[in-house]
């Protein structure tokens, strides 16, 4: 094919390959044990060579369905999407226009291949190829062409595939020069052929991709793609943490050559301790009982290692929502091994919707590869439990694409209307938010779920819309163009509103000039939102707008709350009277207030500050602590102690500790932050409030506070 030219460097890595897994330096393999099929023609009749290879082998070694048996599948060459649907293919010497879907190796077919034979067996793949990580997805719970089975006596439950990949299922993999090798090969045959000097044993899956990738970066290439590994089936655990080459730096774990026992009864031997390793899987939940404060950190650090127990994160029931995110990142590390977990409990939900509804929180953008097709036919389904979570799993993977479906769905059933209307408007807000996907595609995806979320709130007026709001709150920039357009140019009130918060939150000050435009055009209450988002907003020209705006009879409160959001820009000479005349005319939302006198750190308002650690509210309580701390420094640290004494919530005891780590540099405060920064979802804070926290967390807190600041900030953008 014209677009798949064949490459002596394809030959010379095929070459390498074949040489490592037969030769005395590499796994020593009998002849008997592998099949080579590289630059072969005839796909079909591969598919009847490797089937038949599998069959016989399985059948002398007396290996019923693989047990206790490592099939080794390589592939070197070119891998391309065919037909409408883009099944992933691997090429064969003779795939061809027009017929390349019937000329090129499946891989959804070698997957079945591989579990009709040998479903028992751990298999692992190394795709040398462009778009590798697309074929994960096929194996859920080649060619330098060449099957490897290995005789082990692996325990019982060491089955499973895992695969190693040259480039995602986004990227294209690369040549190092048409005459040399494959990038990805060269890199792979060096670590096998020289191994890892600071390793204290045999290489897994893991340890070739994360060597490799090192080796990648070190050479002279622009922006080489980067190894992916992919466990899509633990059923018998995780089989690319497996220790199963022999690493050639350590010459305790390098097979002697020189024995007569050098053959494959000797790699059943070394595989057997090696397959049969103990599972030690730290769990998740108990590192954020022990140290919460490096949760995230901690839980980042396991997900690199591979000492992740999916299994056991899919059941858990987090305890609150921070946990949850842990989880949800967690899971995301290998979304091809937990997203069939999580759509066995969804399918389920009829039977136990506790479990199905714990399983759906888990689900994340990570996982729309795995899980849209399905979850969109249980949306169809019959099954009303299952369908209404279903529609919730579309919505937390970011499946745009599938926006307009499930409005259909929910409008063919106008008598559960009022129950589905909200978990649609909750899906569609959640797609537009975690779209994932890139490009001009993506974008089209985008703009048409957020229309329809705009067309579907309109037509249903009266919803509940706080989880809207929420998802809203969270969008990015990239998001303005459609909302300016879409919805606050809109005859809709409503729209108008959703818009402004979405522009207010994002700080946005290109939305400032639409949003005052529209003032004039919307009625009282969306007047009154629009206002507060401008001073949300912040900087000079809200506050001349909002100005202005305070002197007219209807909208003066209204613009006066958002006079408060963006007081700490006012000019100085204004400053001290309209901060005591807006603390005057308001006694809940002060703490803006008493946020832009600390920033300001105007300690004429010092007496304003010390009334304020005794308001009604604990939030304004809290920030007139810190805003204290700012002002007079260590000066407050006793009247801080002693209002930080009297807390009445998580919220307010995180709020005034920090103050006191402002006031006094007692880093030993940190750890007294994490329990209540949890139990308080501090991450939902105000931008700006969040902002102040971390910097104080940053310049007073030492490590332990930077630690904290992180997984914090972590928590604000998780999914």
């Amino acid at each position: 094919m014209s677009n798949f030219e064949s490459a002596e460097a394809f030959d010379n890595t095929a070459r390498s390959a074949r040489e490592y897994l037969a030769g005395e330096n590499g796994l020593a393999l009998r002849r008997e044990n592998t099949l080579w099929l590289f630059n072969e023609p005839h796909a079909t009749l591969q598919y009847d060579q490797i089937c038949h290879f599998l069959t016989q082998r399985l059948a002398e070694l007396n290996a019923p369905n693989g047990e206790g048996i490592l099939v080794l599948f390589w592939y070197i060459g070119h891998g391309a999407f065919f037909e409408f649907d883009r099944q992933y293919c691997l090429l064969v010497r003779d795939t061809r226009a027009p017929i390349e879907l019937a000329t090129s190796l499946r891989v959804a077919t070698l997957a079945k291949i591989f579990r009709g034979v040998a479903q028992r067996s751990a298999r692992a793949l190394i795709l040398d190829c462009c778009f590798a990580g697309q074929a994960a997805i096929s194996f859920q719970g080649g060619l330098d062409q060449m099957v490897a089975v290995k005789a082990s006596h692996a325990v019982e439950t060491d089955h499973g595939v895992a695969l190693l990949c040259a480039a995602s299922a986004r990227n294209p993999a690369q040549l190092e020069g048409k005459l040399t090798m494959t990038l990805f090969g060269r890199a792979v045959m060096e670590v096998l052929t020289r191994g890892d000097p600071s390793a204290n044993g045999a290489m897994s899956l893991r340890d070739l991709c994360r060597l490799a990738n090192l080796r990648l970066q070190s050479y002279d290439v622009e922006d080489p793609p980067q190894a992916e590994v992919h466990s899509p089936d633990q059923t018998g655990g995780d089989l690319a943490a497996r220790p199963l080459f022999p690493n050639r730096a350590i010459p305790s774990t390098v097979l002697d050559a020189t024995s007569t026992t050098a053959n494959i009864q000797l790699i059943a031997e070394k595989s057997q301790g090696l397959l049969s390793a103990p599972r030690d899987k730290p769990c998740l939940g108990n590192l954020l009982i022990e140290d919460p404060a490096r949760a995230y950190i901690a839980a980042r650090a396991m997900v690199k290692s591979g000492q992740v127990d999916v299994p056991a994160l899919v059941k858990m029931a987090p305890r609150n929502e921070f946990v949850t995110h842990i989880v949800r990142y967690a899971l995301s590390a290998s979304p091809e091994v937990s997203a069939d977990l999580i759509l066995r409990r969804i399918r389920a939900a009829s039977e136990n919707w506790h479990d199905a509804a714990k399983a759906v929180n888990k689900l994340s953008p990570a996982h729309l590869p795995f899980v849209k097709e399905e979850l969109m036919s249980i949306a169809q389904s019959g099954d009303e439990a299952a369908a209404y979570l279903a529609v919730d799993g579309l919505g937390k993977t970011g499946a745009a694409s599938r926006a307009i479906y499930i409005r259909e769905i929910a409008e063919r059933h106008p008598e559960d209307m009022h129950k589905n209307a909200v978990n649609t408007a909750r899906a569609l807000a959640r797609m537009i938010r975690f779209c994932d996907e890139t490009g001009t595609e993506a974008e089209t995806y985008r703009d048409a779920a957020t229309r329809t979320l705009g067309d579907f709130l309109v037509k249903n007026a009266g919803i509940h819309l706080w989880d809207v709001n929420y998802s809203l709150r969270r969008l990015r920039p990239w998001h303005a163009d459609i909302l300016l357009e879409s919805y606050l140019g809109a005859d809709s009130d409503l729209l108008a509103e959703l818009a402004a918060i979405a522009f207010g939150h994002m700080r946005l000050s290109r939305a400032r000039s639409a949003i005052n435009s529209r003032l004039s055009e919307v009625g009282p209450q969306a007047q009154a939102t629009l206002l507060e988002e401008l001073g949300r907003i912040g900087g000079i020209p809200s506050f001349e707008i909002l100005r202005i705006q305070a002197e007219s009879t209807s909208l003066g409160d209204a613009a006066r709350l958002g006079l408060s959001m963006c007081l700490e820009v006012a000019p100085e000479g204004e400053f001290e009277t309209l901060a005591r005349d807006l603390l005057n005319r308001y006694t809940e939302i002060r703490w803006w207030i008493f946020r832009a006198i600390g920033v300001r750190q105007c300690k004429p308002l010092r007496r304003e500050l010390e009334e304020g650690l005794d308001d009604p509210l604990g939030v304004n309580r809290g920030v007139a602590a810190i805003a204290l701390a700012r002002v007079l420094g260590s000066e407050s640290s006793q009247r801080i102690m002693a209002a930080r004494a009297e807390v009445a919530s998580p919220n307010e005891k995180f709020l005034t500790t920090v103050a006191l780590l402002q006031a006094s540099a007692r880093t030993s405060l940190v750890s007294e932050l994490a329990v209540p920064a949890i139990a308080s979802n501090v991450w939902d804070y105000e931008s700006a409030l969040l902002d102040d926290v971390f910097s104080i967390l940053n310049n007073a807190g030492g490590q332990p506070g930077s630690e904290l600041a992180e997984s914090l900030r972590w928590a604000r953008t998780a999914p």
